[in-house]
């Protein structure tokens, strides 16, 4: 199944080559889950992330338990830090 991706500011740098600006669409196996697709576009573990399927916040504790479905939408947000 296909999912589209994503990835703002810094971010866009891990999208795979051949992406359009800032976004890709991958194919994922069914039961495929918001953990994976950090997994699998390699982001930084030690980071924390806004994350959002379909324009609905997951809470880190519901990566590993979210799963996707077809033509849904993940969007990834660095951090932000400041003083």
């Amino acid at each position: 199944m296909k999912v589209t991706v994503k990835l703002l500011g810094k971010l866009r740098s891990r999208l795979p080559a051949g992406s359009g600006f800032g976004e890709t669409t991958l194919e994922v196996g069914a039961g495929t889950t918001t953990a994976r697709v950090l997994q699998t576009l390699r982001l930084p573990g030690d980071e924390t992330y806004l994350i959002m399927v379909n324009d609905e916040r997951i809470a880190a504790a519901e990566l590993g338990s979210r799963v996707l479905d077809e033509g849904d939408t993940v969007t990834i947000a660095p951090p932000i830090k400041g003083g």
